[in-house]
């Protein structure tokens, strides 16, 4: 928004996407967060979400953190979101064999490498 409040604009970026700087945006665009509410659907969430990024032929970024995976504040919930992290990758290997992972610096060389030749 502007200074005094008066407009309202929304850009989106895209993953591959670059700015003024030239810096390269990686946009998130598959949510796993178990740890924000233990009764939703995170996997199958996941699960649409990968494939409609896979339907318009573009990378599935995953969004998570590692609130989700220590045992810190609550071992139980580790352990379930674990087993559901767990789920989620059996689901995705079965569902599309070829997969491949990678960090998102490496995705982000990928396709600068690609834009480069």
């Amino acid at each position: 928004p502007a200074v005094d409040g008066s407009e309202f604009k929304i850009r989106r970026s895209t993953t591959g996407q670059r700015n003024r700087h030239e810096q390269m945006f990686s946009v998130r665009n598959v949510k796993f967060e178990p740890f924000e509410d233990a009764r939703h659907d995170w996997v199958g969430q996941a699960i649409g979400q990968i494939r409609e990024a896979f339907l318009f032929n573009t990378p599935a970024v995953v969004s998570t953190h590692r609130v989700n995976y220590v045992g810190g504040l609550d071992v139980a919930n580790r352990d379930r979101n674990l087993a559901l992290l767990d789920k989620l990758l059996v689901e995705i290997q079965k569902r599309w064999p070829d997969v491949e992972y990678m960090s998102s610096d490496e995705l982000l060389a990928l396709i600068s490498a690609e834009d480069d030749g």
